[in-house]
């Protein structure tokens, strides 16, 4: 496989892509998600802190009730039992330490952020991941690009050029969020703030990359690019559902 041509052909998908109509949409839409998601945590504390100021409070640290609600939905989320087996260098047994590894060692709003971010990510990904062959396979332009390179080229190429572009999104909005809380809320450090922000990066990045995948393999079975966004919408979804309906029973 000549690397000229995937790097080549990652290369211009990755830069080209907000060009395309499904490039814009999945920009559109993952910042309007993700910041629905910080607002709707952010909010309360937002005007927590108003209250504060107008009684002449403070308000500087995070309200205990907003961090007891934010420990119930990441203990619920994580599937972290009342009384987990304490691992080394976590805390005893009852303590739920991955809850508290979550919320009270790091920046507690970021860390439910995330969480939300991640079982948002399968739904948001389809939306930026699914033309990537099928679109030029409709048209017929496919067997253009076919007279100059190989057809494994083509897939890895927009595989990985499609990859670079979803997480250069997430980084973006990771960075809006991060910067939104420093500036704004102010009640982390700057330090912890830029380094829990990086680590979730991290995650979100690494998680983007099978979903890619798989709608990789979708378009190139599929000369459609609705269908391809649907079946890959339904598969996700199915997959989900199942693994919920497997979790409760």
């Amino acid at each position: 496989m000549p690397r000229g041509h995937v790097r080549l052909i990652s290369l211009h998908s990755m830069r080209h892509a907000i060009r395309g109509g499904s490039g814009l949409v999945f920009v559109l839409v993952t910042l309007v998600t993700g910041l629905c998601v910080a607002q709707a945590v952010i909010g309360p504390l937002e005007l927590a802190q108003r209250g504060f100021g107008e009684l002449g409070l403070p308000g500087q640290e995070t309200p205990e009730e907003i961090k007891e609600v934010g420990r119930a939905v990441v203990g619920w989320a994580i599937g972290e039992t009342e009384n987990p087996i304490a691992l080394p260098g976590m805390k005893p047994e009852g303590e739920r330490p991955w809850t508290t590894y979550l919320l009270d060692d790091h920046p507690a709003l970021l860390s439910i952020i995330f969480l939300i971010l991640i079982f948002t990510l399968p739904f948001l990904v389809p939306f930026g991941a699914f033309n990537q062959v099928s679109g030029d396979a409709q048209s017929r332009g496919l067997r253009y690009l076919l007279l100059r390179t190989e057809r494994s080229s083509i897939f890895l190429g927009r595989f990985i050029g499609t990859t670079l572009f979803a997480i250069v999104v997430m980084g973006l909005l990771v960075a809006v969020i991060a910067l939104y809380l420093g500036l704004k809320v102010r009640i982390y450090e700057p330090g912890a703030l830029v380094l829990w922000s990086l680590r979730g990066y991290l995650a979100l990045a690494i998680l983007t990359v099978p979903y890619v995948a798989l709608c990789a393999w979708i378009s190139a079975c599929i000369d459609s690019p609705f269908a391809s966004l649907t079946i890959s919408n339904l598969i996700i979804v199915g997959v989900l559902l199942f693994a919920a309906i497997g979790t409760l029973s």
